[in-house]
């Protein structure tokens, strides 16, 4: 399937850092709509749940987290703004990014500029720099900042802001159009502040009988490498046939991929799912992208 780059392009701009993704979530949900108007939606204001008709019982149910890791702004001084992060960033990697909040230019600077001279940078505290010097921006506080970063794609690889979890959403846009023809029952859940481990779930999610996770990975994970495929990872109590199920259908279709052993700790929301007091040892499965420099 050739990549949708004017549909990744579209989903990029989107800015949906953790506790504002009501535009994404707005955005996936008239996606879906366009598709098949007999699409089932249904949502509130923590989540948004796509099904190929109104039967709450899922055979499968994919999640993807509609959130990125980000800032947004607080206290106010002069013509800059102490930042706040949303998820677990390196901020020091955002030293000198050009960011804009509404119609507000800006550039991304340590609260005190001695930092950016001093041998170890570490966790410092940063603020937006407006390039318009004035007093009158009460109005922006506790507003997300958005990076208009434009995304390239190199060989194999795509390079860009927010690509966890864009690539998934990106992802879940190209499964709608099977999931109206789908023979089995599946619904798209898509969750929000998965990165600061703050997600809500309805309580028909738990009588699935599979999630499948879509996420990022990171590259600096031994069986995690970029140009290798989708990685595969089960949970620490599957048997060997579940695993040549998947990876015999996998090899049958001719799709690249790399093999995982998670431990009890997935690094994704399944961490929520299987330790929320509803969890009654739900089945899961985990398809992963390599995601190189994540949260930078």
């Amino acid at each position: 399937m050739k990549m949708d780059l004017k549909l990744l392009s579209q989903i990029l701009s989107i800015s949906s850092c953790s506790g504002y993704e009501q535009d994404m979530l707005n955005f996936i949900s008239n996606y879906a709509s366009n598709i098949n108007e007999e699409f089932s939606i249904e949502s509130d204001s923590r989540w948004l749940e796509i099904r190929k008709d109104n039967n709450k019982k899922e055979n499968i149910t994919i999640i993807f987290h509609a959130d990125e890791v980000g800032f947004i702004l607080t206290k106010q001084t002069g013509g800059k703004f102490s930042l706040k992060k949303k998820g677990g960033l390196i901020k020091s990697s955002f030293i000198g990014v050009t960011a804009s909040v509404d119609d507000y230019i800006g550039v991304i600077v340590p609260e005190n500029e001695n930092d950016l001279y001093i041998e170890k940078i570490g966790d410092i505290d940063l603020s937006i720099d407006f390039l318009k010097k004035t007093t009158h921006l009460k109005h922006l506080e506790r507003k997300q900042v958005e990076f208009n970063t434009h995304f390239k794609t190199l060989d194999s690889s795509v390079v860009g802001k927010g690509l966890d979890n864009k690539i998934g959403i990106y992802l879940a846009c190209r499964i709608l159009p099977i999931l109206k023809c789908c023979k089995y029952n599946v619904s798209l859940f898509f969750s929000t502040e998965e990165e600061i481990n703050n997600c809500v779930y309805p309580d028909h999610l738990f009588n699935s009988d599979l999630i499948i996770c879509v996420d990022a990975f990171s590259t600096l994970e031994d069986d995690c490498n970029r140009g290798k495929g989708v990685v595969v990872s089960l949970p620490p109590n599957s048997n060997s046939t579940d695993y040549l199920k998947i990876t015999n259908k996998l090899k049958n279709n001719n799709i690249l991929f790399q093999l995982s052993y998670v431990e009890n700790n997935t690094g994704t929301e399944l961490d929520l799912i299987t330790q929320d007091n509803r969890n009654n040892k739900l089945k899961y499965l985990i398809l992963s992208y390599p995601t190189s420099y994540m949260h930078s």
